[in-house]
């Protein structure tokens, strides 16, 4: 098996990761690095962390560790920024808020921010400390899980931002496959 991990991302609208600064007159800006390598692993980390929950696997959450680190712990692997096939484009867009009593904009509440939209992008996930080829397999096995797991990134994912699909571009790791892995998460699935 390889030792690292090539994951496409498909986008399903606009996505937004902010700098948290105002800039030019925007409210929420978008920086130079439109998808940033600690955005994509906290992003699949909290889909891991789900994942947990919902299997109360002890050994599910221990891979999880052991993959994306502990307290201060470093994780067994190292992610890469999106790289875009055609590059993203820079949009800016206002919102407003409206008074729900007098259904009239409510003073001082124009938002203007920045989002990106794009169509695809692809990130890497390496192996950054020595496996064994079994504990290598089991990683693999969740960061496809945790991957397929993700279906949102970035801020406003409640207001129609970030919806993604990630799926990895080597590996046949199926909705089936998933399945049968949650089922036994101790089992190696082919």
């Amino acid at each position: 098996m390889t030792n690292s991990l090539t994951f496409r991302i498909l986008f399903h609208g606009p996505f937004r990761i902010s700098t948290g600064k105002p800039s030019g007159g925007y409210d929420n800006t978008v920086g130079d690095d439109p998808l940033p390598a600690s955005s994509l692993k906290g992003v699949m980390r909290a889909s891991a962390d789900h994942l947990a929950v919902a299997t109360s696997s002890e050994s599910i959450a221990a891979t999880i560790n052991a993959v994306f680190g502990a307290k201060g712990e470093p994780g067994a692997w190292a992610w890469t920024s999106a790289s875009f096939g055609t590059a993203p484009v820079r949009v800016g867009r206002s919102r407003i808020a409206i008074d729900p009593a007098t259904h009239t904009v409510e003073k001082g509440a124009l938002m203007r921010g920045q989002h990106f939209e794009a169509e695809d992008a692809t990130f890497e996930v390496t192996q950054s400390e020595w496996l064994t080829d079994e504990v290598r397999d089991r990683h693999h096995q969740l960061l496809c899980a945790v991957a397929m797991g993700t279906h949102s990134l970035g801020g406003h994912r409640n207001r129609g931002l970030g919806w993604v699909r990630i799926e990895p571009t080597e590996l046949a790791f199926t909705a089936d496959v998933l399945a049968a892995w949650l089922l036994n998460p101790q089992e190696k699935v082919a």
